[in-house]
């Protein structure tokens, strides 16, 4: 875990850990590659939400703006963006926590499994910017992609791994 700890004071990560989504549903009809579903031995009431759920286009698209609004290269635009991320992660019902470090922290929040032995996946972004730069690319769109799959977390009923 050194060598991720390292990785995420160099990249200035926003992280989500997360547990994996328990395959939900039900069989495979229609399949055309007739591979093995294993959405079948899910719990009852374990569905998952839609890919296309409304408004998750238009949530991305503003995280997007949002943070392409101004530049996250010093100290103080980078704790404006902390703030921004925490917020987000509030709203979304999760607890966010700060990962610091020497030169700034990182922001993540832990999504608890609701079933199997707790493993644990990562799901990460930086927020910085060099200077002059809005980072709408870099990477504001990575931000947005991992505050998606925490609102998509919110709404899934059955993470495992």
């Amino acid at each position: 875990m050194k060598s991720v700890g390292t990785e995420m004071r160099r990249a200035g990560v926003t992280i989500l850990v997360a547990s994996m989504i328990a395959a939900c549903g039900t069989n495979n009809e229609g399949d055309p590659d007739g591979g093995v579903d294993a959405r079948v031995d899910a719990p009852p009431g374990c569905t998952r939400p839609d890919l296309d759920a409304p408004g998750l286009k238009a949530y991305v698209t503003d995280v997007v703006a949002q943070l392409a609004a101004a530049p996250r290269a010093n100290t103080t635009q980078r704790d404006v963006a902390r703030t921004y991320l925490s917020n987000q992660l509030t709203a979304l019902g999760w607890q966010p926590q700060l990962h610091a470090y020497a030169n700034g922290a990182n922001v993540f929040a832990t999504v608890p499994a609701t079933l199997g032995d707790g493993k644990m996946i990562v799901v990460g972004a930086h927020f910085d910017t060099v200077m002059n730069s809005p980072g709408a690319n870099d990477n504001a769109s990575g931000v947005a992609v991992v505050l998606a799959v925490a609102r998509y977390l919110r709404d899934t009923p059955c993470r495992t791994a």
